[in-house]
């Protein structure tokens, strides 16, 4: 039997050693490539675990205004002149803006809690805490603690204001906008020297003091008289002080000129001094009009009509009498029934005996009440002189 030579020919296989070859290189470096990486991320999570790393991306976190929720606040006192939340932003204020320190405090071997200091500029501004969140295995004997920022407890350096303000009774003080009730109050309340001979007649004002206390901020004071009008005050230290009682007017208002004639009462006053009235009794009559009967003045005007000193007057003409620079002026309300005003003018005497003139200058604070002396059982009261009160230059 012939056997060709195609037959003779033996088929050669492939070989598959270098596929195999190939596939088991690749294998080999992805499961190298996936050891690397898992041994990256191992040391990447053990790095980060590590407690100072915590605390430093903490203290980057709360300068750049995150992690504020950290913070436990203790119980600030509130005020209602004062909002406590400004304590609150002055503290993340210097979180943000100072440059924060921190040092190991102490660790809590029961719980696993780490405790850092933490500093601005050398002053301990809090303590922060870490604790164990999770731990994990890994490559078979490397356990990693992972620790996260749980609390910051702030130390407060609580900067607080308090003021006394002595002020008049019939003002209300506010601060921060707020009115102050007369239960901050302290002391006992003061006669004015200014309105001591007045008490008996109207509701003038007394001097009151208020002591406010736990404002977190330099306040905004104000003080305003009944008319709504602010008033005027010195500050020393934390001392306030009210410098008026009520809004002083250039002019008396036509409305109190309408039922009063300021200036023609201060005149009357005026020329009975000087024995210019006529009258009974040097004009005692028509000067007492103008006076609250059985007052302090309107005795004293009895005294001066019956005593030695009306005599002593020098003799003039009243008929050549002049008066002028006449001013009313500085005028000031202390409710519906009760006003004052500074009233200035000169007199003009020309002395019998000495053919010269003498001038009797008039510079003096009239205080003003209305007032019903009557008995008729109707409510018709009128405007008296209460006190009279020289002016000091």
């Amino acid at each position: 039997m012939d056997i060709t030579l195609e037959q003779m020919k033996v088929k050669k296989k492939p070989s598959i050693f270098w596929p195999a070859y190939v596939l088991f290189c690749c294998i080999l470096c992805g499961v190298t490539i996936a050891f690397l990486l898992y041994v990256w991320k191992t040391i990447a999570l053990y790095e980060q675990a590590n407690p100072e790393y915590v605390v430093e991306n903490t203290l980057s976190a709360l300068s750049n205004g995150k992690a504020m929720e950290l913070i436990t606040y203790p119980e600030i006192p509130k005020s209602p002149f004062s909002d406590e939340s400004i304590i609150k932003e002055q503290y993340e204020d210097t979180l943000k803006t100072a440059p924060l320190t921190y040092h190991f405090a102490k660790e809590d071997f029961t719980t696993g809690e780490k405790e850092y200091y933490l500093y601005a500029a050398d002053e301990r501004i809090g303590k922060l805490t870490l604790a164990s969140v999770s731990t994990e295995k890994r490559l078979g004997f490397l356990q990693i603690n992972k620790m996260e920022a749980v609390r910051l407890e702030p130390v407060l350096d609580i900067a607080t204001w308090s003021y006394d303000i002595q002020m008049y009774s019939n003002q209300t003080l506010y601060i921060n906008d707020v009115e102050v009730t007369p239960d901050y109050q302290t002391g006992e309340k003061g006669e004015v020297d200014q309105f001591r001979y007045l008490y008996e007649y109207q509701e003038f004002p007394y001097l009151v003091t208020y002591t406010v206390n736990q404002l977190y901020e330099k306040p905004h004071i104000r003080i305003v008289d009944q008319n709504g009008a602010e008033m005027a005050y010195e500050e020393n230290g934390n001392q306030i002080t009210a410098t008026e009682c009520v809004e002083t007017l250039d002019t008396v208002p036509q409305e109190i000129l309408d039922e009063i004639d300021v200036m023609q009462a201060a005149l009357t006053w005026s020329l009975f001094t000087t024995r210019d009235l006529t009258g009974p009794t040097n004009g005692l009559n028509t000067v007492r009009q103008y006076f609250i009967k059985d007052s302090y003045l309107w005795n004293k005007l009895g005294e001066y009509a019956h005593g030695i000193d009306i005599t002593l007057i020098s003799d003039h003409l009243t008929s050549r009498n002049v008066i002028d620079e006449k001013s009313l002026t500085e005028y000031q309300s202390y409710g519906e029934d009760s006003f004052s005003c500074r009233v200035h003018f000169m007199k003009h005497m020309w002395l019998t005996k000495t053919g010269k003139e003498q001038l009797d200058e008039t510079d003096s604070y009239f205080y003003f009440v209305r007032i019903d002396e009557t008995d008729d059982g109707i409510d018709n009261p009128t405007w008296k002189i209460a006190d009279i009160q020289a002016a000091v230059q």
